[in-house]
């Protein structure tokens, strides 16, 4: 365990600790301004931490806050910035993915001391890259509205990680990846013959659910032989990602989909032997390695 983590401890009371959540019982910012004792306490707490890290000094406790965006608030980047909090301080605590708009009257929790909480339990993908390649038994374990979190002082986004959040990766389309089959030339299962694999295959049980791995349009719902049921969605910056041999399809031509929603079901139609999930990521008309593109895939 790193020299300095296991000195951190987390002010609430102890129900809390045992499971119980009220945000009532955390200290509460009315306002972002300096008028607010609340949010001048907050503002002296991280100065304390900032201070201790320069000197090498041991860290102060950390201490939540809760706060209620208004209309006023925008998004995310405003509130890290106001607040002097690292973006990663608030969206692993409060389980904001890079798709955390409008957070008007949702209340947030605000730590004292920056850093990255990583769930026991992930709730969205960049929970999962959180994960991925962190050791829990080098971090402060913590219980907090009845979740175990481990708690990583000071650190922050892994390149991966802040590329993901600013939408430049695409999100994992099953729940479970397992490689059946790779990008790039093989012998066709159906024919026997070399060919171009333009994608990437995940073997799954039929009807397993198939998610949009980015935000975007539906600009291709329908059937060929050799894809049999598939979906194209269309992306900002001339990306599409499709996805093949699908059971059902879930969604409507030209209907607009956010990165997560369910789209379709693993299936084996057209060219396929057995269930699975052919997806691809194309720039431009032009195939691309979808393992350079997912999270999952890229090592630290």
């Amino acid at each position: 365990m790193p020299a300095g983590v296991n000195r951190f401890k987390l002010l609430v009371p102890a129900f809390l600790l045992a499971g119980v959540f009220l945000h009532a019982d955390y200290p509460r910012i009315m306002e972002l301004k300096n008028s607010d004792a609340v949010f001048r306490q907050l503002q002296e707490d991280i100065v304390r931490y900032n201070k201790a890290q320069s000197r090498g000094d041991p860290p102060p406790p950390l201490v939540l806050y809760t706060y209620t965006p208004t209309k006023d608030d925008e998004t995310i980047f405003f509130l890290a910035a106001r607040f002097t909090l690292s973006l990663e301080s608030l969206a692993s605590l409060n389980g904001l993915d890079r798709r955390a708009g409008a957070l008007v009257n949702k209340p947030l929790l605000v730590p004292s001391v920056p850093g990255i909480f990583v769930r026991e339990h992930p709730k969205n993908t960049l929970d999962t890259i959180f994960a991925s390649w962190r050791d829990p038994r080098q971090a402060q374990k913590l219980t907090i509205r009845s979740e175990i979190f481990y708690f990583f002082p000071g650190d922050r986004f892994h390149p991966v990680e802040r590329a993901f959040f600013l939408n430049a990766l695409f999100a994992f389309p099953l729940d479970t990846l397992t490689v059946s089959s790779r990008y790039g030339t093989r012998v066709s299962p159906i024919t026997g013959r070399l060919h171009f694999h333009n994608g990437i295959d995940f073997a799954a049980p039929r009807g397993s659910r198939v998610y949009a791995a980015r935000d975007g349009t539906v600009t291709y719902r329908g059937y060929n032989s050799v894809l049999g049921n598939h979906i194209i969605l269309s992306h900002k910056g001339g990306f599409e990602t499709v996805y093949g041999h699908l059971d059902s399809i879930e969604v409507e031509l030209n209907q607009t989909v956010n990165s997560g929603i369910f789209i379709g079901c693993v299936g084996s139609t057209g060219a396929s032997t057995g269930p699975h999930l052919h997806f691809e990521i194309r720039e431009r008309g032009t195939s691309l390695n979808p393992e350079s593109l997912l999270p999952k895939y890229i090592k630290p």
